[in-house]
This record gives C-alpha cells, structure tokens and sequence, in this order.
C-alpha cells in the first residue's frame, strides 16, 4: 500500500519488487505507477480513480479487467 508521494516509492525497482513479494499487489493512493507500467510488470494494481489492472494468469485470456 503506497500513501506518499515520496520520491523514493516513486521510483521503486518493479522487477525486484515483484520477485520480494508473495503476492504482488499493489495498492497505490497517489497514483504514483502508470496502470499499464503496472501490468507489464505483472502486478495486480489498485489505485484511486481508475480502473484496476489484474495481471493474466495461466489459461486465462483476460489482458485487463475493469
């Protein structure tokens, strides 16, 4: 869950992030991550005032749920 605007979350590495996380899920209330930078890097992201990004899973044909 992410509630600063903070540089230093801004500007998180995102592979290595995912790799530390069990379940990567982000939570963002400054929208500091563009919504497809998110799911490119297969998060599952939540912010405020836009849509939330799942990630595709295997045999599963969704690219973005809304």
């Amino acid at each position: 869950m992410i509630l600063t605007d903070w540089k230093e979350f801004a500007d998180l590495d995102l592979v290595r992030l995912k790799q530390a996380l069990r379940f990567p899920i982000v939570i963002d209330g400054r929208n500091l991550y563009q919504p497809q930078q998110m799911l490119d890097h297969g998060f599952t992201y939540i912010s405020i005032g836009r849509p939330a990004i799942y990630p595709p899973h295997a045999g599963d044909a969704r690219k973005l749920a809304v």
